[in-house]
């Protein structure tokens, strides 16, 4: 029992960070972000350019995938804490999602206010990145215990 409540107390705080990390990304100026956007850019193109990848990067690909990523790791997480904390049902699984697109929608509600503009397909990118996060984490937790309980049959 104590376990779990470590493990609620880490991921809890693991999920409050990821959050407020978006929602300070949201909270960038037009400049700011494009120069966050701009070094990112230039530090993939470096690392493609180093391994010999002949693919060009643009920013608008570095932003939308920016999004994806940061959901796709909320989604993990939020799996992670319903696989080892409150256990695993459609209910709470619904409740994953909806807390993944209110996160989503007030993420671009923030930028109305960094004089960004909010678009309503950067929503469902972030709930695409989080719903595929879900989804692999809850498919290889799916398969961890369908392993184990094979096993223990013998």
């Amino acid at each position: 029992m104590k376990k779990r409540k470590v493990w609620r107390v880490l991921l809890s705080v693991l999920l409050g960070l990821t959050v407020l990390f978006i929602w300070s990304n949201s909270l960038r100026g037009r400049e700011a972000s494009s120069e966050q956007s701009g070094w990112v850019l230039q530090f993939l193109q470096g690392i493609l350019d180093g391994l010999g990848i002949p693919l060009t990067l643009t920013v608008h690909f570095v932003r939308k995938a920016a999004h994806f990523t940061e959901y796709f790791l909320l989604g993990v997480q939020a799996a992670l804490y319903g696989c080892v904390v409150t256990g695993v049902n459609r209910r709470r699984v619904w409740d994953m999602c909806c807390a993944i697109g209110g996160v989503a929608f007030l993420d671009e509600t923030i930028q109305i206010f960094s004089q960004r503009g909010p678009a309503i397909a950067d929503v469902w990118l972030d709930m695409a990145g989080g719903a595929v996060g879900l989804i692999l984490c809850f498919a290889l937790y799916f398969l961890i215990v369908s392993c184990r309980r094979k096993k223990r049959r013998g």
